[in-house]
């Protein structure tokens, strides 16, 4: 091909070199177009067996009728070597746009996989398998449209991978396990379009090992890598997808490349969707309840037995209640008035108990009736009966009568009551525990009773009030005791001399 022509074909650009053959930019002078013409290996050519098989796959390839299958125009031998003439389409190939431009955005990537698996689909459907999926057999459009090139080196399912002059027919570093021992069938595709997808992610090969004897070794005996050590932005779920993919037994991966993409775009979905989530907002319905502390009785009767639970409805951004809150009665507060309280408490009962600690002992009761108090003018209270002094002897002197509370009017008074001083309302105010004590060098006469000993209040007396201790007088009538007492009707009392 001194001449740079194979055939009725001028060949003008070298498109792709690879383990099966070239690819061209060639112009058919016979329909004056410009198409891409594949010339596969000269040692291929000479095995019999693979030079039927070719023709009759190559049939069956320009059948598919995929919107991202490159059509078939013609397919043939000449001068001893096989050749494939398809459509050509502008574009670069996948893994020229991974040497220039490093790996794909996550989105585009996983959309180039979606086209590919479409077309692997359709092939799969008429029993065709690929063979050679790889990044140089993607044609990505300047618009994102992707093909799938290269149909001139398929195989019906079944058949052997090996040729009779023992010649691998792929890739090596994209080739399923089971490719290396002699089987082929479509979850073998998906193994490749698997590898290609994590080079498109990261941008390299999942086994970058450099020969084609480690290549091998990898595919058959390494655990497939995981793109989120590459990059752990990487959502977890997508290395799960590649791993399933490259899984060494064909039965653990997914039944059809469609599948496959399909899981490698909700993985990514997932992951975009939860990044971008809006926090959520708390509803203004919720509540929160909060323990009190127990109540008392309260004025409707109503009584606080055990804690109450206050309902308070929060603010639609949560930062509070809407209303105000129940008051809360603190605990500090609590403890501050039961102390007070303690304190209050033991300093009166100190108080009372150093009054009555120096207060004099009171004397004992009489039976005499003790004379109410005048509400114009208080009476002198005297805490022993008066005396005269007569010479050397000593004479006591009767105390007045206590006026009796009563509408009617008075009795005669007896010839004895007439010779006592005047009541006491009507004598001058006495100084406030004023007495006459008798004085203490005079021999006082044994008393059988002590006269009750009195203190004048500092208050104003209502009327009508008796001191704690004396009998209510009877205000009907005098002091006259009941028939059932003496046995003669209206027998008046006197007090004893």
């Amino acid at each position: 091909m001194g001449d740079r022509r194979f055939g009725p074909y001028r060949l003008e650009n070298l498109l792709g070199n690879g383990g099966t053959g070239q690819v061209w930019r060639a112009h058919d002078t016979r329909t004056d177009r410009t198409v891409a013409l594949k010339l596969l290996a000269r040692e291929l050519a000479a095995d019999d067996t693979f030079r039927q098989r070719f023709q009759r796959e190559a049939r069956l390839a320009a059948r598919l009728r995929e919107p991202h299958v490159v059509p078939i125009h013609t397919f043939g031998e000449q001068d001893g070597q096989l050749f494939i003439d398809m459509a050509y389409v502008e574009g670069s190939d996948l893994g020229k746009l991974l040497r220039n431009d490093g790996r794909l955005p996550p989105a585009t990537a996983v959309d180039v996989v979606t086209q590919i698996a479409a077309a692997l689909d359709e092939a799969h459907k008429r029993g065709l398998v690929h063979r050679d999926v790889k990044p140089a057999n993607i044609i990505v459009m300047p618009s994102g449209f992707a093909y799938l090139i290269d149909f001139g080196t398929v195989q019906q399912i079944g058949q052997s991978t090996l040729t009779g002059a023992s010649l691998i027919i792929g890739t090596p570093g994209y080739m399923a396990p089971e490719r290396f021992t002699g089987s082929a069938d479509c979850r073998s595709d998906i193994y490749s379009l698997g590898c290609v997808l994590y080079e498109t992610l990261t941008g390299r090969r999942p086994f970058p090992e450099p020969d084609a004897v480690g290549q091998m070794h990898a595919h058959l005996h390494t655990d497939p890598p995981h793109v989120t050590d590459c990059d752990p932005s990487f959502p977890a779920e997508l290395d799960d997808v590649i791993v399933r993919a490259l899984a060494k037994d064909p039965a653990q991966r997914f039944e059809t490349a469609g599948e496959f993409a399909a899981a490698a775009h909700v993985a990514l979905t997932r992951a975009a969707a939860s990044a971008t989530a809006p926090v959520p907002v708390i509803p203004a319905t919720r509540t929160l309840t909060e323990t009190v502390a127990p109540v008392d009785a309260a004025a409707d009767g109503s009584l606080g037995a055990g804690p109450a639970a206050v309902v308070m409805p929060l603010r639609p951004g949560g930062g509070g209640a809407e209303s105000p809150r129940a008051p809360v009665f603190p605990r500090r507060f609590a403890a501050a008035v039961a102390l007070a309280a303690l304190l209050v408490g033991g300093g009166s009962g100190w108080a009372v108990w150093q009054s009555d600690r120096h207060s004099p002992p009171a004397p004992a009761p009489s039976q005499q009736p003790v004379a109410p108090v005048a509400t114009s003018t208080p009476a002198p209270i005297t805490t022993a009966a008066p005396r005269q002094s007569t010479g050397g002897a000593t004479s006591y002197v009767k105390p007045p009568p206590a006026p009796r509370l009563s509408a009617s009017p008075s009795p005669e008074p007896s010839a004895e009551s007439s010779e006592l001083p005047p009541p006491a309302s009507t004598a001058a105010p006495a100084p406030q525990n004023s007495a006459v004590l008798p004085p203490t060098s005079a021999a006082l006469p044994p008393q059988a009773t002590a006269a009750p000993t009195t203190t004048a209040l500092p208050f104003p007396v209502p009327e009508g009030f008796t001191p704690p201790g004396a009998a209510l007088p009877r205000a009907d009538k005098p002091d006259v005791k009941s028939e059932s007492e003496t046995g003669e009707p209206g027998t008046p009392t006197q007090p004893p001399p």
